[in-house]
């Protein structure tokens, strides 16, 4: 019997050391993926807005933008620190990566604090697997300082009700305003917590609480508001993320909509590494599955619970987050366009509530017996060969590198000195015109441009009161469509000096 059980004790410690260097491996192949993957359009979108403000260009005054910059403003001393080359895109790459980290502590630890220590440490290497988490999480995109910052105050708000303490629960709605106005994309979780703590500030007679949550929040509007006022740029900002972003959606045709479920298609080597159906597909697919039956199991004990559901602190935050899961998914679901960022606020949830349900299948469903030894292998096994896929799947998006992006850039770049402004808005080059990019002149484009600045100036105008130096003009049609009379324009003042980007020079 004592044989027996040093036999167990040192296959535990087998079984551990595989589960760790399975992890490192894993972990090691995600930050790789991360650092080494191309840039998307809208990364670089980003970086070069971030690098216009770094550059003293005033947002909303000076150029048309559909987000607040406070996720540019934090990385402009990144690109003002590191220069203006292609490498420094990895600079802020590697800022990504350690929001990423930071975000999993984070909420590790509000897991822990809600759930229990085993359901944090599933956690991890659940979301860890997700490929739409690794494809997008460290990607330079205003999403994930926003999940970042609002995990952080859900963190703070749970350890307020724990503590009863009014001063973390002030703060966690100032933070909680701060990711609001980071990026919109949170406002459906934040709804289900206001309402959810609304309700139970009301049914234990705290409403002085609740209003001291909204006071956070209010504090942080507050001095949003003040600071573009003094800016100068209050209702251009206001009327540019807050009401004309939401009328592009009206932009979006029949034929160009991406409904939920899109990115689950197979033979995606970008976001599952691998063409096919690989086991990350699977994966996939699976998780939302797991996370609902997790989330129901959640509420079912919550219910359950011998205090009443909206008394105990951690019951509380329960309800928040599987409202969340259900709020969050039907949002999903009804939008137009769902591209690979609407999921970002999503996945966590998908990743915990799956923990929820293997935490509750390993220690408490089969805790003995042929069917507990059963439970724990299949798991095992399960993750072990999801971590090998993973790995492999990682390491084989890392062909979709930036290289042929550098190389693209820098060859522009010795064509166009630095300093020097091009049309359209190209990565690290000044701009001329508060549109920064070309749009097919159709009726539904100009009135939508027509709703951003009725004194907008005519692209003539800016081309000639700057002396614009560059052009690209990829697509004649679709550029000299952008105004009547600039094709003469470009002809008499332009020529081409470069057949293979289509660039223009200034002669006159």
């Amino acid at each position: 019997m004592k044989q027996l059980s040093t036999i167990k004790k040192y296959l535990s410690y087998i079984l551990l050391v595989i589960v760790v260097l399975s992890m490192l491996f894993l972990i090691a192949s995600i930050v790789k993926s991360a650092y080494f993957y191309q840039y998307d359009n809208d990364e670089i979108y980003h970086v070069q807005r971030a690098y216009l403000i770094a550059s003293g260009i005033k947002s909303y005054i000076s150029f048309f933008f559909v987000f607040t910059d406070i996720f540019h403003k934090i990385i402009a001393p990144i690109i003002l620190f590191f220069g203006l080359t292609f490498a420094t895109l990895a600079k802020v790459r590697v800022f990504m990566i350690i929001l990423f980290v930071s975000r999993i502590i984070l909420t590790a630890l509000l897991i822990d604090k809600v759930f229990n220590r085993k359901v944090a440490l599933l956690f991890i290497p659940i979301l860890l697997l997700d490929p739409f988490t690794i494809f997008s999480s460290m990607q330079i995109r205003p999403d994930n300082l926003m999940m970042t910052v609002y995990t952080l105050g859900l963190l703070i708000f749970t350890v307020s009700l724990i503590k009863s303490s009014k001063s973390l629960l002030f703060l966690s709605g100032a933070i909680f305003g701060l990711s609001f106005f980071i990026l919109l994309k949170i406002v459906p979780q934040l709804m289900v917590l206001f309402f959810v703590y609304g309700i139970y500030c009301i049914m234990n007679r705290e409403l002085k609480n609740f209003v001291l949550l909204l006071d956070g929040f209010l504090l942080t509007t507050i001095i949003f508001c003040l600071y573009h006022l003094f800016n100068g740029s209050l209702i251009l900002m206001f009327k540019q993320v807050y009401i004309i972003s939401f009328s592009l959606s009206d932009l979006i045709t029949p034929t160009s909509r991406i409904y939920y479920g899109f990115f689950h298609q197979p033979n995606n080597g970008f976001i599952y590494g691998l063409m096919g159906k690989p086991l990350t597909w699977f994966y996939a697919w699976i998780l939302p599955l797991f996370a609902f039956a997790g989330a129901y199991l959640a509420l079912t004990n919550v219910v359950k619970s011998k205090e009443k559901i909206f008394i105990k602190e951690k019951n509380l935050i329960k309800i928040i987050l599987i409202g969340s899961l259900i709020v969050q998914f039907i949002f999903l679901l009804s939008l137009n366009t769902a591209f690979i960022q609407y999921y970002i606020p999503f996945q966590w949830l998908l990743a915990l509530f799956t923990a929820v349900i293997i935490e509750d299948l390993i220690f408490n469903k089969f805790t003995s017996g042929i069917l507990s030894i059963l439970t724990k292998t299949v798991i095992f096994v399960l993750f072990i060969t999801l971590c090998f896929v993973s790995v492999k799947a990682n390491n084989s998006r890392m062909e979709f590198r930036s290289d042929y992006q550098a190389f693209q850039y820098n060859y522009l770049w010795s064509k166009i000195p630095q300093g020097k402004a091009i049309f359209p808005s190209f990565l690290f080059r000044p701009i001329v015109h508060p549109v920064t990019e070309g749009f097919n002149n159709s009726e539904d484009y100009n009135g939508f441009y027509a709703s951003i600045d009725k004194k907008l100036p005519s692209y003539i105008y800016s081309f000639g009161n700057a002396k614009l130096p560059y052009l690209i003009i990829d697509s004649p049609d679709r550029f000299y469509n952008l105004e009547i009379g600039l094709d003469k324009y470009v002809k008499d003042h332009y020529k081409i000096i470069d057949n293979k980007i289509n660039l223009y020079q200034r002669v006159k």
